[in-house]
């Protein structure tokens, strides 16, 4: 009887790739248990839920699932032929999103079928339940493992910024990740260190970071500043003993095995090592996501390189004061510091109160006063909806738990109004220029190339997909897409 359910329960499409063990049941399981590094193509439909269900305008929301969508579909044409355009799936899922929270979640919605907890079917109802923290049906099938992880996503074109907000997004759901930095070293034994990492965990995403000079000073204070044991004492000697010819760091974030913890992934991967200090790994998941906001995000990494160790004194009072008002709510996220107070953090100029904005429902204001205050009338003819500004990465950057605004997008707002002070506040930000070494210039752009053509190299295979569109029929060119999905593993 199981099984007839269980056969009942699946698209019949599944069963032409997976089989059912024949003591195989159905387990009810918190929707997050199937939240998997192989399946990060879940998030990008998560964020849209997200989106959706705050009551914001959903425009990032929508262009990352949009975009991760026509990588991998770009006909946007489904398996049972139900859909046959972008809006489809649009209304489609928003309808699926809409019923659940208005009717709640229940269990007739379908099995989600995962092979080793990932799943190959339902990725739409699971991150509707992910988003609503409900528990599903679930069922453990037989067969190849779908993979849609960074890796494979960057190979089939989705955009590295795009990947990475997909797995900082995975990072803030699963508490079992970490991050362990590789400093530079000229032993040249950074990839054997992941390697050995990867023997104890799952390593989601790794990324090379150029730092300038502060760049290294301010990673060295989010890595280590917060400890009841740091003095500002050490940081010229902790900077000095891991960069000591500059360079830059590798981030690995990875998801540790069963039975495993952070340290024992750290220790081991510090074997191969003549010191300790060549490799640093966190402990804690907040401490994962104040590194995983900075360094998977372009403006989180701005931020870094020309941060000021020591910030401007009306600014740090005030900052202290607006954390300790956000901190009760349960989604301190909600509120983004903007303006001059983004200015003072970055040591440009120093600030004489501190504005703040935030989506236009579903969020209280703090109480206003001389100190800090509301700032989203001012944003009434900005052409960016100060919904974007504060979900899309893109506009704002995040520093252990508080949300700033970009500096470029702070540029934009102030160009657009353009006052008296606006203009000097521009030609300010303009002299805020990263003062890096010709060692380190040379460097960057060593790395950046590097990246560059690995990203072409991904790519290709999109890019070719698209050329052969053009000239088969559509017969043969899906035949040859379904064959080479199946070859790698994406179906």
């Amino acid at each position: 009887m199981t099984a007839d359910k269980i056969i009942e329960g699946i698209e019949a499409n599944v069963w032409n790739y997976y089989d059912l063990s024949a003591d195989e049941k159905i387990v009810s399981v918190p929707a997050r248990t199937l939240l998997s590094p192989d399946r990060l193509d879940v998030l990008a439909r998560y964020i849209f839920v997200k989106q959706r269900n705050l009551g914001w305008g959903v425009g990032w929301g929508t262009s990352i699932y949009r975009h991760y969508l026509e990588t991998c579909n770009a006909d946007f044409i489904d398996g049972d032929k139900t859909k046959n355009s972008f809006s489809d799936y649009l209304r489609s899922f928003s309808k699926l999103s809409d019923s659940v929270a208005v009717d709640g979640w229940n269990l007739d919605r379908g099995l989600l079928p995962h092979v080793d907890g990932a799943v190959v079917d339902g990725a739409h109802r699971l991150s509707v339940a992910l988003y609503h923290e409900k528990t599903v049906e679930a069922v453990r099938l037989t067969g190849r493992k779908q993979i849609h992880s960074a890796e494979a996503l960057l190979r089939i074109g989705v955009s590295p910024n795009t990947v990475e907000q997909l797995v900082n997004e995975f990072i803030s759901l699963d508490e079992e990740t970490f991050v362990a930095i590789v400093f530079p070293s000229r032993l040249n034994l950074q990839e054997n260190a992941i390697s050995r990492m990867g023997e104890f965990s799952k390593i989601i995403y790794t990324k090379d970071v150029a730092l300038t000079d502060q760049g290294r000073k301010n990673v060295i204070e989010l890595l280590y500043g917060h400890e009841p044991w740091w003095k500002t004492e050490l940081l010229d000697d902790f900077v000095n003993l891991r960069f000591p010819q500059g360079g830059p760091i590798t981030a690995v974030f990875f998801k540790t095995d069963s039975g495993q913890t952070s340290r024992t992934v750290k220790e081991y991967a510090r074997e191969i090592f003549p010191a300790i200090h060549f490799i640093h790994a966190n402990d804690t998941h907040q401490e994962t996501r104040w590194i995983a906001d900075c360094l998977l995000n372009p403006n989180g990494i701005q931020y870094l390189n020309l941060r000021p160790t020591v910030q401007p004194p009306r600014f740090r009072e005030l900052l202290d004061d607006f954390r300790s008002r956000i901190i009760s709510d349960k989604s301190p996220g909600n509120y983004c510091i903007d303006s001059s107070a983004v200015m003072a953090a970055f040591g440009i100029r120093d600030c004489r109160d501190l504005d703040y904005i935030t989506p236009e429902v579903r969020t209280a204001r703090l109480a206003d006063d001389s100190r800090i205050s509301w700032h989203n009338e001012e944003y009434l003819k900005f052409p960016i909806p100060v919904d974007e500004l504060v979900a899309n990465p893109a506009h704002h950057f995040v520093y252990k738990g508080v949300k700033f605004m970009a500096l470029d997008t702070v540029m934009f707002f102030k160009r657009h109004r353009w006052s008296e002070k606006d203009i000097e506040d521009c030609r300010l930000i303009l002299e805020a220029r990263y003062k890096i070494s010709f060692r380190d210039r040379f460097a960057t752009k060593r790395k950046r190339l590097k990246r560059e053509i690995s990203y072409l190299l991904q790519i290709m295979p999109a890019e070719t997909a698209k050329l052969l569109k053009r000239i088969l029929p559509t017969s043969a060119f899906q035949a040859l897409r379904q064959m080479y999905r199946r070859w790698k593993g994406i179906m």
